[in-house]
């Protein structure tokens, strides 16, 4: 099945921090179907793309779109702390 696979890269080192895989299946999907092929691309991210590393695998459970955001390694990743003006 044709799949998009956007690589994503640390802006300081150029390092690849992870990716996004998006299955685009030639007819619409049922929220089922959309689950095989979410657990399809997470086990070809951990088998093929970053084996043997630690991932935190990331999907939409509301968008019809077959797809998942991949970070690798995301403790090393640098952060920034800010304060935010949030209305609780």
């Amino acid at each position: 099945m044709r799949t998009l696979i956007k690589r994503l890269n640390n802006p300081e080192t150029g390092a690849e921090t992870g990716c996004i895989l998006t299955a685009m299946p030639p007819f619409g999907v049922t929220l089922a179907a959309k689950q095989k092929l979410v657990d399809a691309l997470r086990h070809y991210a951990a088998s093929v793309i970053y084996p043997k590393e630690g991932l935190n695998i990331y999907a939409s459970v509301h968008d019809d779109t077959p797809s998942i955001v991949v970070i690798r390694d995301i403790n090393n990743i640098p952060d920034s702390e800010q304060d935010l003006d949030l209305a609780l």
